[in-house]
């Protein structure tokens, strides 16, 4: 659920997901596979041809290649709309209980 969570409040990489989380890139890469195969999680590829859909972009104050310029390609991981709803009724079944 912390992955949803951090996932909920950004654009993340593996590696910058398995930094705030605290463990290996290797263990996130397997979670976000599986959050990408149960559709809570979409992977998306971005790079230098992005820069011009970025005033459009409802990610791009959170996507790193905005904040970076980055040059290459990259690929980013974005919670989907059944993420958010999953995240929002599992926090509120926690709360509530």
């Amino acid at each position: 659920m912390k992955a949803l969570k951090l996932l909920n409040s950004g654009v993340f990489t593996i590696d910058t997901l398995a930094s705030k989380l605290g463990v290996d890139k290797y263990v996130v890469k397997e979670l976000i596979d599986y959050l990408v195969i149960r559709r809570y999680v979409n992977e998306v590829e971005i790079g230098p041809e992005c820069k011009s859909k970025c005033a459009t972009c409802r990610i791009a104050k959170s996507c790193p290649f905005y904040k970076l310029n980055l040059n290459t390609k990259i690929k980013i991981y974005v919670i989907t709309e059944k993420g958010i709803d999953y995240f929002k009724r599992y926090t509120k079944v926690n709360h509530s209980s």
